[in-house]
């Protein structure tokens, strides 16, 4: 007889009082930041995030080029999770498709429920 398996993935521990505790590769808090650490698709067919559970890919409709993808990464970020774009900075990788966004957010524990929520 089989186990049934864990729909949560291996990097979501979640404790007793309802606190998310991350794990995943891609993702750090300090203080009240939020930093993703990203791979950019430029030039795709959609805009779309896809989180793994090694990695955070975003695709994005824009060319790399004067930094219209970057500007399409934040705007994709800021709409998906519903935060102000003023909430959103990129820390490292402006000329690089491996990126740091920082996320500041009044709120992080709500915000890292919206990006697991949004994926699983």
């Amino acid at each position: 007889m089989q186990q049934q398996q864990d729909s949560q993935p291996k990097w979501l521990n979640k404790e007793s009082i309802g606190v998310f505790l991350i794990s995943h590769p891609s993702i750090e808090i300090r203080n009240d930041e939020i930093f993703l650490s990203i791979r950019v698709h430029p030039k795709s067919s959609v805009n779309r995030i896809d989180v793994s559970d090694f990695s955070i890919d975003i695709y994005v409709k824009e060319p790399a080029d004067k930094g219209k993808a970057n500007r399409s990464v934040l705007s994709c970020l800021s709409k998906t999770f519903k935060i102000p774009s003023s909430s959103l900075s990129i820390s490292r990788g402006l000329k690089s498709r491996n990126k740091i966004i920082v996320i500041k957010d009044q709120n992080s524990d709500l915000l890292l429920k919206k990006i697991i929520g949004k994926h699983f």
